[in-house]
């Protein structure tokens, strides 16, 4: 039998919350997927695209927003946990597919350059300057909406 909307969550839970819940949980399964998108979700969850544009945006952002902070969240952690990769290696392995892109996207959330990240790693940054901006992703992290704890995934946020 299909999913539909009114199917049983992962928390046993019906309705809206459930089926966000569920948005969440197939998103962060496939943050990875350079192709996930509004089509493949809604299809794997049994909704329109509508209704599920309008789940998110009833908590402030739209289902692509909520792809991209996801990604670069985990991209930041990369770049501060994998200092092996390169900024290129972190970002296309993450769903982006062109570094360039990655590179705008993640100054304009964060606020610094993924190279920033990526030189504190290796102790480039002075222990200042790198409390700072650690506490500033901190607080974007606490920002993203509806991370609920059926479906938060600790790698993730």
């Amino acid at each position: 039998m299909p999913n539909s909307v009114h199917s049983l969550s992962i928390s046993g839970r019906r309705g809206p919350t459930a089926l966000y819940e569920r948005a969440q949980a197939f998103i962060h399964d496939h943050l990875r997927d350079p192709d996930l998108s509004i089509d493949q979700i809604s299809m794997a969850l049994g909704c329109s695209k509508r209704y599920l544009h309008m789940l998110f945006s009833n908590r402030g952002l739209t289902v692509s927003e909520y792809i991209w902070r996801a990604r670069l969240l985990n991209c930041h952690q990369d770049l501060e946990t994998q200092g092996n990769k390169t900024i290129t290696d972190v970002a296309f392995s993450w769903g982006f597919s062109s570094s360039s892109h990655f590179s705008r996207v993640f100054r304009k959330y964060f606020g610094i350059a993924p190279s920033s990240v990526h030189k504190a790693q290796h102790g480039s940054l002075s222990p200042d300057l790198l409390s700072r901006r650690l506490a500033s992703v901190s607080n974007l992290q606490s920002r993203l909406p509806g991370n609920t704890p059926a479906v938060a995934r600790p790698s993730i946020i």
